[in-house]
């Protein structure tokens, strides 16, 4: 099943390419950001129990798929300020009926701090606005999701990107409309196709704020969800036929989120790709670090989890209450472009994007 929207090839007059590289010049910054850098925390006291003796903060992380460098950024932004925590870490394996057990875990614990990782961790931990009456979700220990690809559409929070609750979150994907543009500076796309997972929330929430995007902006936008096993998850061995039916549309770039099923196949899916010489963008670095994608605006997986534990010190430290906190995505991104496939494709940069733009494989010459 596929999902249309505006069928309007030309290119919106209002946002041109030139106009739009260097809208992103602020957001494509290299360098060590400025949350990361020594805050006054150093030495700090560590949570003092009733009884007045000193303890370390005691932190509940829950993870979608496993150890992550995100969670070592996290417990590495404490380590390095020299603030003592104890960790218990739990895995669901990307299993939802594992929530049930670890909230019950999360109640027995106690700890001063819930971590999640990504938008399906945060959803059944904290709960969604929506459902806040149809589970026993964490509401009274203070939360940071990281990893949330856009905590409104995860209806995490309202427009005013503070949750109201006890908890906020970070997004390691730039906003929607900053994709758009970074693609716009590439290449003139009037439309555009993307892949995703349709059984997890982080794409499906990355792909919808981008068609809302490219709607507003009078593009052409045609979402191609995976289909589905009858478990309900995307089957491995449908990712080359829906490339083969998202190549029909002859889109001009095809665009992949953060996405971890197709990460977890991205050989099957870049090999599908080539064989059709689609043009990709993607919204995570692993797709190019490790994979063929030919461009794309990313944030640090590590860095994004330092950004967490800035907010998780706010909130233990400096007793800032988490739903006066914003959900936001991280302060900087950088555009990658591989000129590996730059080259196979010969769809090469504007020159104006390579001023600050990080080439992979780039010659010398």
């Amino acid at each position: 099943m596929t999902c249309n929207v505006n069928r309007t090839t030309n290119l919106p007059d209002r946002l041109p390419r030139i106009m739009a590289s260097w809208m992103i010049l602020g957001m494509a910054a290299f360098g060590t950001p400025a949350f990361a850098q020594d805050a006054g925390y150093s030495d700090m006291p560590v949570e003092t129990s009733e009884d007045g003796t000193q303890r370390p903060f005691r932190i509940f992380m829950v993870q979608w798929r496993g150890d992550t460098i995100t969670d070592q950024g996290f417990v590495d932004y404490f380590a390095n300020r020299h603030i003592p925590i104890e960790t218990i870490v739990r895995n669901p394996a990307q299993n939802y009926e594992e929530f049930q057990k670890i909230r019950e875990e999360i109640r027995d614990a106690r700890p001063d701090l819930v971590y999640t990782w990504s938008m399906a961790t945060a959803q059944n931990i904290s709960g969604k606005t929506s459902e806040l009456g149809q589970a026993d979700f964490i509401s009274d220990i203070p939360t940071v999701n990281c990893m949330v690809a856009d905590a409104k559409i995860g209806d995490l929070v309202d427009e005013s990107q503070t949750s109201g609750r006890n908890m906020t979150g970070v997004s390691h994907i730039p906003q929607s409309s900053a994709q758009l543009q970074t693609i716009l500076s590439y290449l003139p796309a009037g439309k555009i196709a993307a892949i995703y997972d349709s059984s997890q929330s982080s794409p499906t929430s990355a792909v919808q704020s981008l068609q809302a995007q490219a709607e507003l902006h009078g593009l052409d936008f045609t979402a191609f969800p995976i289909p589905l096993d009858a478990e309900g998850r995307s089957r491995p061995d449908a990712i080359a036929e829906t490339v083969d039916k998202l190549a029909m549309t002859h889109p001009d770039i095809v665009y992949i989120g953060p996405d971890t099923f197709l990460l977890r196949n991205q050989k099957t899916l870049f090999e599908a790709i080539a064989t059709h010489n689609l043009p990709t963008f993607a919204a995570a670095d692993p797709f190019l670090s490790s994979g063929d994608a030919l461009f794309g605006l990313v944030g640090n997986y590590y860095v994004a989890g330092q950004y967490c534990a800035a907010k998780a010190l706010r909130i233990l430290v400096d007793k800032t209450a988490p739903g006066d906190i914003p959900y936001d995505a991280l302060p900087q991104f950088v555009l990658k472009i591989n000129m590996d496939i730059a080259r196979r494709l010969e769809k090469y940069p504007p020159l104006a994007l390579l001023s600050f733009a990080e080439l992979l494989n780039a010659q010398e010459n």
